[in-house]
């Protein structure tokens, strides 16, 4: 029983990890025009 909840815990984590990752891919190319921007304040 223990070992089917961890891997149930295990598949849930990757799940959200590659959910979180796609959603801040979404964002990162939605905002592509300001991250220049950004960018270029933090290199001076």
């Amino acid at each position: 029983m223990k070992r089917k909840l961890a891997l149930l815990l295990a598949i849930g984590s990757i799940v959200l990890a590659v959910e979180a990752r796609a959603l801040v891919m979404q964002s990162a190319s939605a905002h592509s025009s300001i991250e220049p921007l950004t960018h270029g304040i933090g290199a001076e």
